[in-house]
């Protein structure tokens, strides 16, 4: 359990000290494209495929707002998260609305 807790907080510490070092930096992701077309970051440590914490660091350069329907699909992604993944689209959306407050409280 502590080898596993070892090795746990050693990713950790290496990808947030990634992300420290590049900050105040604009960074692009060489990518490799495969047989099937499929394209994956080369970078393995941090990258916008890799766990939440990485996803989680990284900061789009240029703002843009979420659109007419970016709210709606935030919702979603939101329940989808929570394991609320089975009911519609709409359903997720309106499960995330009643949990407002609880998702306020989390962040």
């Amino acid at each position: 359990r502590n080898a596993n807790l070892h090795s746990l907080r050693c990713d950790t510490m290496l990808k947030l000290g990634i992300a420290k070092q590049f900050k105040d930096d604009v960074i692009y992701f060489p990518y490799n494209v495969d047989f099937r077309g499929r394209a994956y970051p080369i970078p393995p440590n941090l990258n916008h495929l890799g766990s939440d914490l990485c996803r989680g660091v990284l900061h789009f350069a240029k703002k843009k707002p979420l659109g007419p329907t970016g709210l709606y699909w935030m919702k979603v992604q939101l329940a989808n998260l929570y394991g609320y993944d089975k009911a519609s689209f709409d359903g997720r959306a309106a499960f995330t609305d009643e949990h407002v407050e609880q998702i306020y409280d989390s962040a």
